[in-house]
């Protein structure tokens, strides 16, 4: 199943848990964003984009990590 921005707007203000090197996280998304298609053809989703905030430490770097979620399941 392909995450949509449909599948996560509803989801806003629900914690998150993201599996680190540091061990799991628990993150809170705060926002969720959907971009203009331009010129991306039909089969593909519409792209977005989430926001989280999370605790002080340890701080996560820029990277692709597993969040899950009990609605959702986990996602990359």
């Amino acid at each position: 199943m392909s995450t949509t921005f449909e599948s996560v707007n509803t989801l806003v203000g629900s914690p998150f848990v993201a599996l680190t090197e540091h061990g799991p996280v628990e993150l809170v998304l705060v926002e969720a964003t959907e971009r203009a298609r331009g010129h991306l053809p039909e089969q593909f989703r519409t792209p977005f984009t989430l926001l989280f905030h999370g605790p002080d430490a340890p701080r996560l770097s820029q990277a692709t990590y597993t969040l899950s979620h009990p609605q959702l399941g986990s996602v990359q």
